[in-house]
């Protein structure tokens, strides 16, 4: 059976968890981790973050407490919804 393309009609997204361009310590981790290897040129796209990974951002010194509030409502989220990823979109 072959994989089709479908026109995306909407995208809902929520809260903003953390910022590309000024969160460093977060994007290095995840840049290491190559979870936004699939991102554009501009750096935009969808990108999944499993929940260990989430988790280990919470205990990287110098994240933002904002961005670690975030992180633990989007692993909760997760939590609620039996998910081991999050969702991000990058704009």
């Amino acid at each position: 059976m072959s994989v089709r393309a479908y026109v995306v009609k909407k995208i809902d997204y929520g809260h903003e968890t953390f910022n590309m361009w000024n969160d460093k310590e977060v994007v290095d981790k995840l840049r290491d981790g190559g979870y936004l290897d699939n991102l554009n040129d501009d750096g935009s796209g969808m990108f999944e973050v499993d929940i260990d990974t989430l988790k280990e951002i919470l205990r990287i010194p110098g994240v933002d407490a904002g961005v670690k509030e975030m992180v633990r409502k989007d692993l909760s989220m997760a939590e609620k919804k039996g998910l081991d990823w999050v969702l991000y979109y990058a704009f």
